[in-house]
């Protein structure tokens, strides 16, 4: 429990600093009350379970129910399958336009995307599929003795009500969640069953073991696996849906935004404007997030609100280690089948952390660290506890060693001249996204170079940190990138080309760099190799059409006569 506290207020303090670092205060607070809802909801779910035990865990099984059946029937009322027509499924695409040419009509403000939906709906379905298991058996139908008939008593029609009215949300559930279409979602809610019934035949031990390899070391390799195998853009396409660049290309993209904001994150709410104005190099928005739900963490609140997130996850799936008697077990299960399908899905989509319905994110985690230790075969027996003494000792121990080598490590990273500058980078793109999309807005503004022209625009303050971070590293390629489009966009070719050169042999991986430079060097007479550049990067978006259309804009006909040349080589 403690553990869980500890983690949680680590994450609420990276979402501060995510309100802190967003250009927009506004939505950022928005996001901010919401995490800070998902975190009580988790905690206030676990002291149930802990303390009102298998009763409290079974109604907020069953009220998840309610909610998933709540969800699925506002997303059947409101989801419009005819605008959305993506050809996946042809035969779920019908029964969606029947339902919707049937179905009443409702003055709803906001529709609901597909797969928040199944996002959702696969969190909440094993949960409420444990709350109807358990009270089937916990309120058995009582028999006559004599006849074998039912006695239908009060409290006996109460409860088959209740788990006939759970058992028709669930229903409802369950079909909304096969008619989003999401592929994510399914896959998601079906390996955490299949997880979750292979961990249930196991013995304890193996169990445990099993746990932890599954919630602890799957994610990081998923994430890396995703990120480096060949081909893996492909599968992702077929099995999840790539739009139009594929998850894996996208999620290389999203990374730059990782390596210029590491510690602080680019800001609660902040990631389609700050991704289409520092990597797609676009002046509108491109993409809400990284439909990864890690990475995106990442993004918003830095590598600290990722790790502190994984703790929470990690330390769950600890909790879920201990040994559960008699019909306990099923809330265990359910547990870990939800865990499993938030950590499945959240692979391929961030929709739920991104939208309104992010503190059902923690749901799974609060009835996760709710489960307790029982003893012994009765069902409602508590868990012996060790000496207090014993107990106060051990939390202090490892509080201090936790603490000792956060703060070793802290340290031994400040000394690094590369730490401190991809801290005084991190601060500098703070500073200009601050600066510039605080104050950029199109068509007001019609693309994000006049704005750095303008005298209005004060980006002193992230110039001087970029340049701090290079006089401690000059190969720093955050500082790089981000001096490099400054100075192009203000005409200064030649140290633009400089730091751009430097910031490409640091990562060639990112795109943006490559387009820049490109750009450079076009502007520089060096056609043939802009080009190259060009070819190696995704243009559909028009990005060097728009280019090619400031330099037209401002009246330079000799640099936009130049460019056109590069252009056409490319094609």
């Amino acid at each position: 429990m403690r553990a869980m506290v500890w983690l949680g207020v680590a994450f609420m303090g990276t979402a501060l600093i995510g309100v802190w670092a967003a250009y927009d205060q506004g939505v950022a607070w928005r996001r901010f009350v919401l995490i800070a809802m998902g975190l009580a909801i988790m905690l206030g779910v676990a002291l149930a379970g802990r303390f009102r035990r298998e009763k409290a865990l079974a109604g907020i099984a069953l009220g998840s129910g309610l909610l998933a059946g709540a969800i699925g029937a506002y997303f059947l009322l409101v989801y419009d399958w005819q605008a959305t027509a993506t050809g996946k499924f042809a035969l779920i695409q019908q029964a969606g336009i029947w339902i919707q040419g049937h179905r009443p009509a409702l003055p709803v403000s906001e529709d609901i995307n597909a797969n928040v939906a199944g996002g959702i709906l696969v969190l909440l379905l094993p949960l409420a599929v444990a709350g109807v298991v358990w009270i089937q058996s916990k309120f058995p139908l009582e028999r006559s003795v004599l006849h074998g008939r039912p006695v239908w008593s009060p409290s006996s029609v109460m409860v088959a009500a209740a788990a006939m009215f759970a058992i028709l949300a669930l229903a409802l559930a369950v079909i909304a969640l096969i008619l989003t279409g999401s592929r994510g979602a399914w896959i998601g809610l079906i390996a955490g069953a299949g997880v979750a019934a292979a961990l249930g035949r196991l013995s304890h031990r193996r169990r445990s073991v099993a746990a932890v390899l599954v919630l602890a070391c799957a994610l990081p390799f998923m994430l890396w696996a995703a990120v480096s195998l060949p081909g893996l853009e492909a599968l992702l396409g077929g099995v999840a849906g790539g739009g139009s660049a594929g998850r894996a290309v996208l999620w290389k993209d999203m990374l730059a935004l990782v390596t210029d904001y590491p510690f602080t994150g680019s800001g609660l709410g902040s990631t389609m404007m700050v991704f289409s104005t520092y990597v797609m190099l676009l002046y509108v928005g491109y993409i809400a997030h990284a439909h990864n739900l890690f990475l995106q963490m990442a993004i918003e609140q830095g590598l600290p609100g990722l790790l502190a997130f994984a703790g929470l996850f990690v330390a769950a799936g600890w909790r879920l280690m201990a040994r559960a008697d008699g019909r306990s077990q099923v809330f265990r299960l359910a547990a870990i089948a939800s865990l499993v399908a938030l950590a499945v899905h959240g692979m391929v989509d961030a929709g739920v952390y991104t939208s309104k319905a992010v503190p059902v994110l923690f749901l799974p985690l609060g009835f996760a660290f709710g489960t307790t230790v029982t003893q012994g075969s009765g069902f409602g027996s508590r868990p012996s506890a060790p000496p207090a003494h014993h107990v106060l000792s051990t939390a202090a121990l490892t509080s201090a060693l936790v603490l000792t080598f956060a703060l070793v490590t802290a340290f031994a990273l400040a000394l690094l001249p590369g730490s401190r500058a991809a801290f005084q980078a991190n601060l500098g793109a703070l500073a200009q996204t601050r600066a510039e999309l605080s104050r950029y807005q199109w068509p007001e503004w019609p693309i994000q170079d006049a704005l750095r022209r303008s005298p209005e625009v004060d980006l002193e303050p992230a110039i001087e940190r970029f340049e701090a971070a290079l006089a401690l590293d000059p190969h720093n390629v955050a500082a790089n990138r981000r001096l490099g489009q400054i100075e192009l966009s203000r005409g200064q070719f030649g140290a633009a080309t400089d730091h751009l050169e430097n910031a490409l042999a640091g990562a060639p991986w990112q795109r943006a760099t490559r387009q820049l430079l490109g750009e450079g060097y076009a502007i520089d007479g060096q056609t043939e190799l802009a080009a190259k550049l060009w070819r190696t990067v995704d243009l559909a978006q028009g990005q060097l059409a728009a280019r090619l259309w400031w330099y037209e804009h401002i009246g330079d006909a000799e640099r936009a006569r130049r460019l056109a040349e590069a252009l056409k080589l490319t094609q």
